[in-house]
């Protein structure tokens, strides 16, 4: 096996989004963050504080500093961050990975 090849087919990368010429920045959940994210009985704010937690700026810093400011955006703004932290968390579909890998 090419552990190389492996990695790069199954390593998450990290995603970029611009947003009304801001530049934002997506980590991979953590598996401990994505259980809370998916298991948690309590569903509200769920969605902002994985933003909280997971958007960046350029350099690897959080952008946002407490939930009011995660809060305080347009929904579709925060609908099109979680997105960008799902891009990155999660697998893509098996024929996305086979078509990159060849």
């Amino acid at each position: 096996m090419k552990i190389n090849d492996l990695l790069a087919a199954l390593s998450p990368k990290r995603e970029a989004m611009e947003i009304q010429g801001f530049k934002f920045y997506a980590r991979p959940m953590s598996v401990r963050e994505f259980n809370e994210h998916v298991q948690n009985n309590d569903k509200e704010d769920r969605d902002e504080r994985t933003i909280l937690r997971c958007i960046e700026d350029e350099d690897g810093k959080p952008v946002f500093k407490n939930i009011n400011q995660v809060k305080a955006l347009y929904t579709n703004v925060k609908a099109q961050l979680i997105g960008l932290v799902a891009m990155a968390s999660l697998m893509p579909e098996p024929s996305k990975i086979e078509q990159e890998v060849k």
